[in-house]
C-alpha cells in the first residue's frame, strides 16, 4: 500500500484546462468521467453532477474514511464565475479485506455525486482535476483532468445519465427514519452503539466518518433484538482520547443506509439524546 500521507502530498499542481479538454478520461485500471443529470442548465438553477470511475475488475477507490490504508478521491474544481459545486455526497462503501487491513471504498461502477449551483449565465466548461489511488493486489497513484460544456437554454433538459444520478444519490446516507434511535456507549476499548427500531435487525454494518477512532480491521459484534439490532467495536489503538460524538454510516440488510451524528455516553451512565 502507498503511503497515505505522500499521496496527499503529491497531489498535482493545478494549471487552466484547455478548450480541448475530453469528458473521459483514462487512468491506470479506471475511466474517469463527469455526468450531468441536464443536458442544459437554466440560468439561475441547481443540477446534480457526479464523477464517474469505471475500474477494472478487482480494483477498487477509497470512501472519505477509506480504513487502514489508502486515500479517498481528491477532486478539485475550476468554474465560470457565477457557478459552484458542493461537497462530494458518498454513498454508502462497502468492507475490502486486504490481508488483516480492511479498507473502506468501490467496485466496479461508482458515480460520486454533487450539486451544481448557477447564479449566471455558463460562460465556460467545468473543469476538475481529479487524483485518485486505485488498488487491488498493489495500489497505483491515478490523475487524470476532464470537463464538461453545457450548452445554455431557456429551459433545462433532462440528460440521458439523470436516471443513474438518481440512482447514485438514491445510495446517499440520510437520516433515521421516525422511529428509529441510535445511542453510542464509551466502554474500555471500546464503542458500543444500540440502534432502536420498529422490527428486528437481523444484522448491521457501521462505518466510521472520523479516522483512528475504531479499529476497523476487527470484527464487530452484531446482536439482533427484538426492535433493533447492536453493534460492538473495538476501539483503534491510536485513539488517543475518546471522542465527544461517534460519526458514521449505518447500513442495515435491506441495503439502506442512514448517516449517524451520536453523542457518546459514558459506560454505565444514560445515553444522550
Amino acid at each position: 500500500m502507498l503511503p497515505r500521507i505522500g499521496f496527499l502530498i503529491a497531489f498535482l499542481a493545478v494549471v487552466p484546462a484547455s478548450a480541448q479538454t475530453p469528458r473521459t478520461a483514462r487512468s491506470a485500471h479506471t475511466t474517469i468521467e463527469i455526468l450531468a443529470a441536464s443536458a442544459t442548465v437554466e440560468p439561475g438553477t441547481d443540477t446534480w453532477i457526479g464523477v464517474r470511475f469505471l475500474l477494472e475488475p478487482g480494483w477498487h477507490i477509497y470512501w472519505r474514511n477509506p480504513g487502514d490504508s489508502g486515500a479517498p478521491p481528491i477532486l478539485l474544481w475550476t468554474t465560470p464565475a457565477g457557478v459552484t459545486i458542493g461537497d462530494v455526497e458518498w454513498p454508502a462503501p462497502e468492507r475490502i479485506p486486504y490481508g488483516s487491513l480492511v479498507n473502506y471504498g468501490y467496485h466496479g461502477d461508482v458515480i460520486l455525486p454533487m450539486r451544481l449551483t448557477s447564479t449566471a449565465r455558463l460562460a465556460g466548461p467545468i473543469t476538475l482535476a481529479a487524483d485518485w489511488m486505485v488498488c487491488r493486489d498493489v495500489c497505483v497513484r491515478a490523475k487524470a483532468r476532464v470537463a464538461l460544456t453545457f450548452p445554455v437554454a431557456p429551459s433545462a433538459a433532462v440528460s440521458d445519465w439523470a436516471a443513474r444520478l438518481a440512482e447514485a444519490r438514491r445510495r446517499v446516507p440520510v437520516a433515521l427514519p421516525k422511529g428509529w434511535r441510535a445511542t453510542a456507549t464509551a466502554g474500555v476499548g471500546r464503542i458500543d452503539i444500540r440502534v432502536e427500531a420498529p422490527a428486528a435487525l437481523a444484522s448491521a454494518l457501521f462505518f466510521p466518518i472520523d479516522e483512528h477512532v475504531l479499529d476497523v480491521s476487527a470484527a464487530p459484534v452484531v446482536t439482533p433484538s427484538a426492535r433493533g439490532v447492536r453493534l460492538r467495536l473495538a476501539t483503534s489503538e491510536q485513539l488517543a482520547t475518546m471522542p465527544t460524538r461517534l460519526r458514521g454510516v449505518l447500513v442495515v440488510p435491506d441495503g439502506a443506509a442512514y448517516e449517524l451524528d451520536m453523542p457518546m455516553a459514558a459506560q454505565g451512565a444514560a445515553p444522550g439524546k
